[in-house]
C-alpha cells in the first residue's frame, strides 16, 4: 500500500515538473559585448509577442529572425524604448488564425551596457495570454523566471493588449495653421478588440479621425491627429497626452506642440547635452538666439522651465541678455532630487522687447540611478585633488629638507670627532 501511495505521489510530481519544464519561455543569450540574441522555447500556437527589457546604456538595432512567420505568414512587427526599458514585440497577420509551435530565434539586439529580461507576453492563436517575469540577466546569458496566471482576453477584456507604432509626437505649427500627424495602434490578438481615445491637457488644440473602435484580430488602423492653433492663440509650448485604453489597459502618445508666432523676430534653438539623467543630475543645454529682425543690439527675457505631460511646471529659472545677431549660450540647471522618474520637457521662452514669444522645447528623462557630482563645495574635484597633492608633495619635500639637515649636522660632528682625536695623537 505504502509503495503505491509512494509511486503515485511521484507521477503527481513528475507530471508537475514536467508542466513547468514544458512552460514557454525566453533566454537571452550574450554573443559578444553588443550584440545579443532573445530565444523562445516551448512555444504552443504562438500568435503573438511582447519582450521588455531593462537596459544600459544605448539600444542599436533589432533584427528579427522568421520564427512567427516560419510557415510564410506575414508578420507586424517594431520596437519602442521608454525610461530604459525595450519592449520589443510581433504578431501574426494570418486568416487563418493558426500559431506557431516549437523553440527558435525571435530577434537580435545590437547595444551598449547591460541587458536584462524583465517581463515577456506570450499570446496564442485562440487569444489565451500567458505572463512570465524574469530575475533578469546581465550581460547576456539565459535566465530563468516564474510563470503568471493566464487570462481569456476578449474585444476589450480585462486581458486586452495592444501596441503603440510611437510614444512622442513633437510638432511645431504657427499662429493660424494646422497640421496633421498619425499613429497606429496595432492588436496582436486573435480577436476584435475595441479601443477608446482621449485627449489630456491639449484638448483645445487637437481633433481625433476617431474616438473609439474596433481592431480586428491581428490587424491595426492609423489614427490621424489634426492639430491647429488659432490665429490670436498665444505663442508658447504645450504638453499633454492622447490616451489609448483597452478594458483596463491605457497607453498613451506624449505630445509636445510648439504654437510659433506668424511674424517672429527671433529664432530659438536648444539642445541637451544628455537626455536621459539620474536622480540628481542637473540639466545641461546649449540655446542658440539668432536675431532675425534687425541686427541691433537687444535685450530679451530668457525663462526655462521643465514640463511634464500631465499639466504641470517647473519653473527653473529667468534672465535677460542682450542679443546682437546670434549668441550661443550654455546652461546647467540643477533639478529637484525629489523630482519623479518619468517623462519630461525642458523648454525655453524667449520674449523680446514688443512682447513677441518664440520658443524650443527638448524631451528627456529621469531614471533609477546614481549620480556622483565632480564638486564639492562648488570646486571642481580634479582641483581639489591637485591641491592634495600639492600639499602632499610640500610636505614630502619638507620632511626630506629637514632629514637632510639632521644628516648634515650628523656628518659634521663626526667629522669633528675624528678631527679632535687626530689632535690628541699630535
Amino acid at each position: 500500500m505504502f509503495e503505491k501511495r509512494l509511486l503515485a505521489f511521484a507521477f503527481v510530481i513528475a507530471v508537475a515538473y514536467a508542466g513547468i519544464a514544458g512552460a514557454v519561455s525566453v533566454s537571452l543569450v550574450e554573443i559578444n559585448d553588443t550584440f545579443a540574441r532573445v530565444d523562445i522555447s516551448n512555444a504552443v500556437d504562438l500568435y503573438s509577442y511582447e519582450i521588455n527589457l531593462d537596459y544600459t546604456g544605448t539600444i542599436g538595432s533589432i533584427t528579427f529572425f522568421d520564427f512567427l512567420a516560419s510557415d510564410g505568414a506575414s508578420t507586424t512587427k517594431g520596437s519602442s524604448t521608454r525610461n530604459s526599458i525595450l519592449s520589443v514585440y510581433e504578431s501574426r497577420i494570418d486568416n487563418n488564425q493558426q500559431g506557431i509551435t516549437g523553440s527558435g530565434s525571435l530577434f537580435n539586439i545590437s547595444h551598449s551596457g547591460e541587458l536584462d529580461l524583465r517581463f515577456a507576453l506570450f499570446i496564442s492563436n485562440d487569444s489565451t495570454e500567458e505572463n512570465v517575469y524574469y530575475n533578469g540577466t546581465v550581460n547576456g546569458g539565459s535566465s530563468g523566471g516564474s510563470t503568471g496566471g493566464s487570462s481569456e482576453s476578449g474585444g476589450g477584456g480585462g486581458g486586452a493588449t495592444f501596441t503603440l507604432d510611437k510614444d512622442l509626437i513633437d510638432i511645431k505649427i504657427k499662429q493660424g495653421e494646422r497640421q496633421r500627424e498619425s499613429f497606429v495602434i496595432n492588436n496582436p490578438l486573435a480577436s476584435p478588440l475595441s479601443v477608446a481615445l482621449s485627449v489630456d491637457e491639449i484638448s483645445e488644440f487637437v481633433a481625433l479621425s476617431e474616438e473609439s473602435l474596433t481592431l480586428p484580430g491581428g490587424k491595426g488602423n492609423e489614427i490621424n491627429v489634426d492639430f491647429f492653433a488659432s490665429e490670436d492663440e498665444i505663442p508658447g509650448i504645450y504638453t499633454g497626452k492622447i490616451n489609448v485604453k483597452a478594458g483596463s489597459l491605457t497607453k498613451s502618445v506624449n505630445v509636445i506642440l510648439e504654437v510659433l508666432d506668424r511674424e517672429p523676430l527671433f529664432d530659438v534653438r536648444s539642445s541637451l547635452v544628455k537626455d536621459e539623467l539620474v536622480k540628481g543630475e542637473p540639466l545641461r543645454a546649449r540655446i542658440s538666439l539668432i536675431n532675425i529682425g534687425d541686427f541691433e543690439m537687444v535685450d530679451v527675457k530668457l525663462e526655462y522651465f521643465v514640463r511634464d505631460f500631465d499639466g504641470n511646471e517647473l519653473i527653473l529659472e529667468e534672465e535677460t541678455i542682450g542679443v546682437n545677431g546670434g549668441n550661443d549660450i550654455d546652461r546647467k540647471f540643477n533639478l529637484p532630487r525629489d523630482l519623479p522618474l518619468g517623462e519630461y520637457v525642458f523648454a525655453v521662452r524667449l520674449t523680446d522687447s514688443d512682447g513677441k514669444i518664440a520658443t524650443s522645447a527638448n524631451p528627456f528623462s529621469v531614471v533609477e540611478g546614481t549620480y556622483f557630482s565632480p564638486y564639492i563645495g562648488g570646486v571642481n574635484v580634479l582641483v581639489w585633488l591637485f591641491v592634495g597633492i600639492l600639499v602632499v608633495a610640500i610636505i614630502i619635500l619638507i620632511i626630506i629638507k629637514v632629514k637632510g639637515r639632521k644628516s648634515k649636522r650628523k656628518v659634521a660632528s663626526a667629522n669633528k670627532k675624528v678631527k679632535n682625536k687626530k689632535n690628541r695623537k699630535n
